[in-house]
């Protein structure tokens, strides 16, 4: 049967992720983070970058939208991180609209080109939270969730030559994902994201081995 370009391509990402694939996850939205942290301006280009409305070079714009990005992106992996971990399927199951623990899926078809959307999982967190006896999500988390969902859809399809900054979002992203750490997988995060200028960004890592 003929693919498109687009079917071969998408095609490739086909996957039917299994429990252990949380490690995959959570290690690759540690990277996305560390990212975000340290990247600094002088990383963008070594020379200057014009870009048409920019008066002075560009480097800090895409720096900037850099952060944004990966922090949205690691958002996303890092909540199904907690699901896998906590023995649960993202990819989508047909046939219901619920996120059903591995146990749970029996004979029903599992679809192996798609998982459930950042939005499901956030609004699934109190199931989970019942099925395996978890605390309720400390609000810090979900408004955390909600920031970098918001920077990954904005910055993933457009960019604009100005972006009014609020220092308080980045604070509040610091504090939900360094709550991520310690309440879903047990680490201790030291997490700074380096904006104004002469701050130092951090991500220090202390990670509790008898957990994996």
């Amino acid at each position: 049967m003929f693919q498109s370009i687009e079917q071969r391509i998408k095609s490739s990402y086909n996957c039917l992720f299994k429990q252990s694939d949380w490690i995959l996850f959570k290690e690759g939205a540690d990277n996305y983070l560390k990212i975000a942290a340290l990247l600094k301006k002088r990383n963008i280009n070594n020379s200057k970058l014009a870009l048409s409305g920019i008066k002075s070079d560009g480097r800090l714009l895409i720096r900037n939208t850099h952060k944004r990005l990966f922090i949205g992106i690691a958002c996303e992996l890092i909540i199904k991180a907690y699901y896998l971990k906590n023995g649960f399927c993202i990819n989508r199951v047909n046939g219901t609209n619920d996120i059903l623990l591995f146990e749970e899926i029996n004979d029903l078809e599992v679809n192996s080109t798609e998982t459930y959307t950042l939005n499901k999982f956030v609004q699934g967190l109190p199931q989970l939270e019942r099925k395996c006896n978890k605390e309720k999500t400390d609000k810090d988390i979900i408004t955390a969730i909600t920031i970098g969902k918001v920077f990954r859809n904005k910055e993933a399809h457009i960019i604009t030559s100005g972006h009014k900054y609020s220092s308080g979002d980045y604070e509040t992203i610091e504090n939900g994902i360094s709550k991520i750490y310690k309440n879903w997988f047990d680490e201790d995060l030291d997490f700074k994201i380096s904006f104004e200028t002469g701050e130092k960004g951090k991500f220090e890592l202390i990670r509790n081995i008898e957990a994996k």
